[in-house]
C-alpha cells in the first residue's frame, strides 16, 4: 500500500502508534456521538447502543441484549424498563416459544430511525471515496476490532483483569 502524496513513508512503529491513536479517537467519537443522541432524545448512551442493536439485529431477549452490549443482566433489565416506559421498546411473547419474552423497538423509536438514516446517508457518501478492495479491508478490520472490544467489555463486566498478549509487559 502506498503512502499519501507528499508524505514520506513512516516507520512501522510510527504507523502502529498512529493506527492505535486513530482507533482510540474513533471509539471516543462514537461513544460521545451515542451519548449526544441519548441526551437529545432523553436517554443514556447505553440506552442508545441498545436501541441501535435492536434496530440492526431485530427483536432480542434480555439475555441476548446483555450478550450484545456486554452489560450485566440486571443492568439490561433496568435499561429495558427505562426504554419501555418511554415507548422506545416493548416486551412481547416470542411467537416461537410463548414462555420466552423478547424485546422489540417500539413505535416511538421512529424519530431515531430517521436520525440514523440521515447519518447513514452521509456515511454512504464518505464510503464512495474508497475502492471495493479498501472497503473489504476496512470491513474486516472493523469486525475484528469490534470483536476484541466485545471480549474486553465482557472481561470488565465479569471483573476479570485486562487480557494481555503473550510476552507483553504492562505499560509504564
Amino acid at each position: 500500500m502506498s503512502t499519501p502524496k507528499g508524505r514520506p513513508p513512516q516507520k512501522r512503529a510510527e504507523l502502529l502508534k498512529a493506527l492505535q491513536t486513530a482507533a482510540r479517537e474513533s471509539t471516543t467519537a462514537t461513544v460521545l456521538f451515542h451519548f449526544a443522541i441519548g441526551e437529545r432524545f432523553g436517554f443514556s448512551g447505553s440506552d442508545a447502543r441498545a436501541l441501535d442493536i435492536l434496530d440492526r439485529l431485530g427483536p432480542l431477549s434480555a439475555g441476548e441484549i446483555a450478550e450484545k452490549t456486554g452489560l450485566a443482566t440486571a443492568s439490561v433489565t433496568s435499561l429495558i424498563d427505562r426504554l419501555e416506559e418511554k415507548g422506545r421498546v416493548r416486551r412481547v411473547r416470542d411467537p416461537k416459544d410463548r414462555r420466552r419474552v423478547i424485546v422489540q423497538l417500539g413505535k416511538h423509536s421512529e424519530d431515531l430511525g430517521e436520525f440514523y438514516m440521515a447519518f447513514g446517508e452521509r456515511m454512504q457518501a464518505l464510503f464512495q471515496r474508497y475502492t471495493d478492495e479498501e472497503i473489504d479491508f476496512i470491513v474486516g478490520f472493523l469486525r475484528v476490532q469490534a470483536e476484541k472490544i466485545r471480549e474486553e467489555t465482557q472481561r470488565l463486566t465479569q471483573g476479570k483483569p485486562a487480557a494481555r498478549p503473550r510476552g507483553s509487559r504492562p505499560a509504564s
